[in-house]
């Protein structure tokens, strides 16, 4: 398969929408020998924040030793970043290979009656094979949307579910309540792993305590009770954990603290390496029970990850385009949230940050989205809203129509006919001691990243 080819076929696989489901990827990898069974996981779901502890995560089991693969999505410059190795985009090379062996696989099924596999199904299906030819120790694994019915689910070795805080979106395929919601993401609990949550609403914590007792599963929620000594700051954020582990990282982002917490919290409990009372280590010792390669990534883990790693990992995380300040006159924040429970975090980290400071915001989000609702709680801080269409047209809400619905939140609002024009017009706007805020969806961020880094080597 050709580098052409490859595009083709993704763009192909793109038209035919989502279909939630395990029959179709359970039949794609039955045929590519279940390479998911030789591998371990942490099975992330939520709402936002997903992306964020997963970095957490892969970043403290690399400096522990391990070999790390991590599968995401939407990705923000390349396709291959949802593919990922360390710090490695799966290769060209392997890309077109397994991407040949996927097409092949799904054109067999389809002569003997099955369905065509969607785009989300084969690139999960792919990142099993790759995982597995490269001998990953673990694999973060990111939920694409919901859990039970997500095509991650196929998974059966999983270590940890991780649960970031959920709040209401993909309504039209999760249900349009948090219970309904919790619902499907609780279906990623297993027997023999642990679950680790965010602190949760009642309404979806009470699902997920149901679902974890069914599947006796331990359930760990992070008490923000658990910490203290917290500093927010845009190059450097810390806190003390259980009176007695002072963790840093380097992600701005109020959200940022609670992510950590986590991420930290899910090793902690994994790994046992946290020494806290008896009881609590009894309940570590006794889980995951999980057979074959589970158990093995998991001694190996316990063997490997201490808090030396966990505090270095922590620290040394990077993740692109959540809240991500990009220094300059004006400073650029660019910032991920697409949906109302981001908007307002990031509302917040704004009004904590740049307090009384000139606002202009750039913002695109897709169809199926509430913009309303994220113009409800973002609007009132700008001075001025740019609005644009992202690059997938065919799913991007019109820039006019966009910038129609923001006027009657803020009546300083514009359209522009690209990512360049808008840009330079917020710069304008801002003024050189002004901030620039590009946010919605993570699809034309990529590209704002790119253009701004391109300025800056010319100044250079």
């Amino acid at each position: 398969m050709t580098e052409k080819q490859c595009r083709e076929y993704l763009e192909y696989l793109n038209t035919l929408g989502r279909v939630p489901g395990l029959s179709n990827i359970k039949h794609l990898c039955e045929r590519l020998e279940n390479p998911q069974d030789q591998l371990a996981f942490i099975h992330i779901t939520g709402t936002n924040g997903k992306g964020s502890v997963g970095a957490y995560l892969a970043s403290a089991l690399e400096v522990a030793g391990l070999k790390v693969g991590r599968y995401i999505s939407p990705t923000i410059c390349d396709w291959r970043e949802r593919i990922m190795i360390g710090r490695r985009m799966i290769s060209k090379r392997d890309l077109l290979q397994g991407m040949e062996l996927m097409k092949q696989t799904c054109e067999e099924m389809v002569t003997q009656g099955l369905s065509q596999p969607t785009s989300f199904e084969v690139e999960t299906a792919l990142g099993f094979w790759y995982f597995q030819k490269k001998g990953c120790d673990i694999v973060i694994l990111e939920c694409g949307m919901g859990g039970l019915l997500d095509a991650t689910n196929i998974v059966k070795t999983t270590l940890a579910e991780v649960f970031t805080p959920i709040g209401m979106d993909h309504e039209a395929f999760l249900g349009n309540t948090l219970a309904k919601i919790a619902s499907q993401k609780a279906g990623i609990v297993k027997k023999g792993s642990i679950a680790v949550s965010a602190m949760q609403e009642p309404e979806a914590l009470a699902v997920l305590e149901q679902a974890c007792k069914k599947e006796q599963v331990p359930l760990f929620v992070c008490d923000p009770a658990e910490l203290d000594r917290v500093k927010y700051g845009l190059k450097k954020q810390s806190f003390r954990l259980s009176g007695k582990h002072k963790l840093t990282i380097s992600l701005a982002g109020i959200c940022q603290i609670e992510n950590a917490h986590l991420a930290a919290k899910t090793l902690l409990m994994l790994t046992g390496c946290d020494r806290a009372d008896e009881a609590d280590q009894a309940d570590r010792a006794d889980c995951p029970g999980q057979p074959g390669a589970a158990s093995l990534a998991l001694a190996k883990l316990r063997k490997k990850v201490d808090l030396g790693a966990i505090q270095k990992g922590l620290l040394q995380t990077e993740w692109p385009a959540r809240f991500q300040v990009l220094q300059g006159k004006p400073v650029l924040v660019i910032d991920g949230a697409h949906n109302r429970p981001a908007a307002k975090m990031l509302a917040e980290s704004l009004k904590f940050y740049f307090p009384n400071q000139r606002i202009v915001f750039i913002m695109g989000v897709f169809q199926d989205k509430d913009a309303k609702g994220i113009l409800e709680e973002t609007a009132n801080l700008a001075k001025q809203i740019i609005t644009i269409r992202l690059p997938d047209a065919a799913r991007s809400m019109d820039a006019l129509a966009l910038a129609e619905l923001a006027r009657a939140f803020n009546p300083n609002v514009t359209s522009a006919d690209s990512v360049e024009e808008a840009l330079e017009m917020a710069d304008l706007l801002a003024g050189k001691e002004g901030i620039v805020v590009a946010f919605g969806s993570l699809s034309y961020l990529g590209r704002v990243l790119k253009l701004r880094g391109a300025e800056t080597r010319k100044k250079r």
